[in-house]
């Protein structure tokens, strides 16, 4: 139970002293939280978050615990689990917790969330002074939290973004975008955030050690000059080791200075390249999640030693195709940073010569959002070009056809923009078929 429980303080109450207890009991706790906090200017989000997964199967959004500071820079701990049953059909969405703004000239204390601020509730409060004085039946509050799907009025409520819906499937179940990161005070706020950097930690220790190793191999055969470049990358790797692996040590340090110890890594690994600082590389509170795909991108690009697969296969959810002849993908937003080059392929008993000439024609391809009005419009999607043979890249897959994405067209740009699932429309030209989108580095 949270001790963040104010006193009611209302006309023609009796006042004891468990009242005054009450209310230095209260204000200690709510200043003990926020000196926990790793807050950095105007920075707010959560410190700790913690989701039921459990409940994602039946169809709902359930928050466990939770606590940190809103907009209005007010403290918050949740007092019990909240849950959002998520409608069916919802594609694309962000769900919110929401606590309704303080406003004068209002009633702030009630009994109904999402309507009242503060919740009031009956307790018993014992006399810290004096045990053998018998407990005193008072009114304390705890802040409304509640919890809010975008769509919904969110004018008169401070908002935190907790988890975005990628879609509730046709067995109720609830899919969550994974690479999501809330806005986070504490990186331990995000599983998703300490997973990636457990993971640059781990990349940059082996680049130190082979590094190291390099120095160690020439350094009794060559005068100190010949290794400098190795010496100074040393130097980088090992600062950045020794700042990043105490981070992951102590999970309440804020998000927007582990931004930092990365950016610091980034450019001093990009300086042997003669690469200045990016003048985008700047940390955006409101959506870590666009801040910290940008900068682990290029992170991970100078740490790994060997280079990556050059081909992405994704392979499109078919759940929908019978009903509606959609198909689905989600694009992680990492593989869209790298520039990489998407080309569609697709086989069918038709033929690939038949292929080629009609599947520009009657295969949409926009953002899942975009895809019902060209369909009810018939208005054309994203650009496909036939290619005459399959990229350099994908020889071996040969017995299907093969299309260039134009990633210049107005769909493509609002899909990337959106980040959120591509989606396929095919009509019934093509009974049948099977499909690929390769994304090509």
């Amino acid at each position: 139970m949270s001790l963040v429980r104010n006193v009611v303080w209302s006309e023609g109450m009796f006042i004891a002293p468990q009242h005054f207890q009450q209310f230095d009991r209260s204000l200690r706790a709510y200043a003990e939280g926020l000196a926990r906090l790793d807050a950095w200017g105007d920075d707010y989000g959560f410190s700790m978050l913690e989701l039921n997964a459990e409940h994602l199967a039946i169809g709902k959004l359930s928050v466990r615990r939770a606590s940190g500071l809103l907009p209005d820079r007010t403290y918050f701990e949740l007092d019990a689990e909240q849950s959002l049953d998520i409608r069916d059909g919802t594609v694309e969405k962000t769900v919110y917790l929401a606590v309704p703004l303080a406003r004068l000239g209002t009633t702030q204390i009630g009994g109904r969330r999402g309507v009242h601020r503060m919740l009031s509730e009956r307790v018993d409060l014992h006399d810290l002074s004096d045990h053998r004085n018998e407990p005193i039946d008072a009114e304390v509050s705890t802040l409304g939290v509640t919890l809010r799907i975008e769509g919904d009025d969110l004018s008169g409520f401070a908002v935190i973004p907790v988890a975005r819906v990628l879609e509730k499937t046709a067995e109720g179940a609830v899919v969550l975008d994974r690479g999501f990161i809330p806005p986070s005070l504490a990186i331990a706020a995000s599983d998703t955030l300490m997973d990636r950097l457990v993971d640059i930690v781990s990349l940059a220790r082996a680049r130190a050690a082979n590094t190291g190793g390099r120095i160690e191999a020439i350094r009794s055969s060559q005068s100190p000059g010949s290794f400098l470049s190795e010496r100074l990358e040393l130097e980088a790797l090992n600062r950045g080791l020794f700042a990043l692996q105490n981070a992951v040590a102590q999970p309440a340090t804020s998000a927007r200075k582990v931004y930092g110890m990365l950016g610091d890594l980034t450019v001093a690994l990009e300086a042997a390249d003669a690469q200045v600082a990016d003048p985008m590389l700047v940390y955006d509170p409101l959506d870590p999640g666009h801040s910290f795909d940008a900068l682990f991108t290029r992170l991970r690009r100078k740490l790994t030693l060997q280079s990556e697969a050059s081909v992405v296969a994704l392979n499109w959810n078919t759940e929908l195709f019978e009903k509606r002849r959609l198909l689905r993908v989600v694009v992680q937003p990492r593989l869209l940073a790298e520039g990489r080059r998407p080309v569609l392929s697709v086989s069918s008993p038709l033929g690939n010569a038949t292929l080629q000439e009609i599947v520009p024609q009657v295969c949409k391809l926009a953002g899942i959002t975009g895809i019902p009005e060209l369909v009810q419009m018939g208005l054309p999607g994203i650009k496909l070009t036939p290619l005459g043979a399959a990229p350099a890249e994908l020889r071996d897959k040969d017995g299907a056809a093969f299309f260039a994405v134009d990633t210049g067209s107005v769909h493509w740009q609002r899909f990337v923009e959106k980040k959120e699932a591509l989606a396929m429309h095919v009509d019934d030209r093509i009974p049948t078929l099977t499909s690929t989108l390769y994304l090509l580095g």
